[in-house]
């Protein structure tokens, strides 16, 4: 059911280093492959491939204390033959593929008592592609959810009963349900296109 026709191998590791009892570093990579959606079938079939993607994290997770734990991460993905833009139509000498990079960093902080849970996790993120539309110049994209913050609440109540909060907060354009980007040159950005 994709435009690929056939499989795929997607091999990944993970290694961890335990410091004592209470740190871990950890750090993981691998490579990965994504086929493209039905709305990019009118391409050429030949141009159509996978995006490959190269994926690498670390970071280290400590524990405080009873109940007190956070993480600290960071990530780098490099993807080839990315779909990025279909503003080129009608002219199909041109080629929707490009490169595309996204790099950033991450932290979670978790809380556990006796009745109380809670957790904050924050997150940096930057993605930036170059193709033929952006004259092959690195490009920042405007799906980009730059900051984002979650926080979560629990409270054990009285006859089972369970209490929680989750508050939410994004910067940019935190919306990951197209199927392309449109590279739109007065705005020196992409849009999305096939919105679900």
């Amino acid at each position: 059911d994709t435009l690929v026709g056939k499989g795929w191998v997607d091999p990944r590791m993970t290694a961890r280093y335990f410091l004592g009892d209470t740190t871990v570093i950890s750090a993981s990579g691998g490579e990965y492959h994504k086929p493209f959606p039905f709305a990019v079938a009118f391409a050429d079939e030949s141009r159509l491939g996978l995006t490959e993607a190269v994926q690498a994290s670390g970071g280290v997770s400590h524990d405080f204390g009873p109940g007190l734990s956070a993480d600290l991460r960071g990530f780098w993905s490099d993807f080839h033959d990315q779909v990025q833009g279909l503003d080129w139509i009608p002219d199909f000498n041109n080629s929707i593929l490009g490169r595309g990079q996204s790099m950033g960093a991450e932290t979670w902080v978790r809380m556990r008592g006796a009745k109380n849970r809670g957790s904050l996790g924050v997150t940096l993120a930057q993605t930036r592609w170059k193709n033929e539309p952006t004259n092959q110049t690195w490009t920042a994209s405007n799906l980009d959810s730059t900051w984002s913050v979650v926080a979560l609440y629990q409270r054990s109540m009285k006859h089972n009963w369970e209490f929680g909060l989750r508050g939410r907060y994004y910067t940019g354009f935190p919306y990951t349900t197209y199927d392309a980007d449109v590279y739109v040159p007065d705005d020196n950005g992409y849009i999305g296109v096939g919105e679900n």
